[in-house]
């Protein structure tokens, strides 16, 4: 006779038993979904009534009780996606925050940058106008100098 399939299967000729193994540890912790069962002996029964071999009707029904047994209920489903969602935005908003920390500091950076330069064009202008003033200084003296 074969029991009806749920988190552990066990066949009449396959004694083996699958067994749920312990969460890994830092593991987040879900719900427990409700399984779905599936009646491996009604399924075996129908399939051998209406003609197919009892080896072949067994290895369909250990297929689908496998099958029934990775099921996830849409309840499993969304607070698996919600807290896949949770994660992201978290991981998004830290991101998020790291990058404007780093733009303000770049920000800063060519501030300053940009008074540096300001401050080293107000010299290089003031000594090309000093520059000037005494070229033409020169220039008026030798021209006054030159016409007496």
């Amino acid at each position: 006779m074969i029991p009806a399939c749920g988190r552990q299967a066990r066949t009449h000729r396959d004694s083996a038993t699958t067994h749920l193994q312990p969460p890994a540890p830092g593991a987040i912790l879900r719900p427990m979904q409700p399984q779905p069962t599936f009646d491996t002996y009604a399924f075996v029964k129908s399939l051998t009534k209406v003609g197919m071999p009892e080896d072949q009707a067994e290895i369909l029904s250990k297929g689908q009780a496998d099958l029934y047994e990775r099921l996830v209920t849409k309840e499993y489903f969304e607070f698996t996606l919600n807290h896949e969602l949770e994660k992201l935005r978290a991981e998004l908003k830290h991101d998020n925050e790291t990058v404007r920390a780093e733009l303000e500091a770049t920000k800063t950076e060519l501030k300053r940058d940009i008074k540096e330069m300001e401050h080293k064009l107000t010299i290089k202008l003031g000594a090309m106008l000093t520059i000037g003033i005494t070229i033409l200084g020169a220039l008026f003296t030798l021209l006054t100098t030159a016409a007496a």
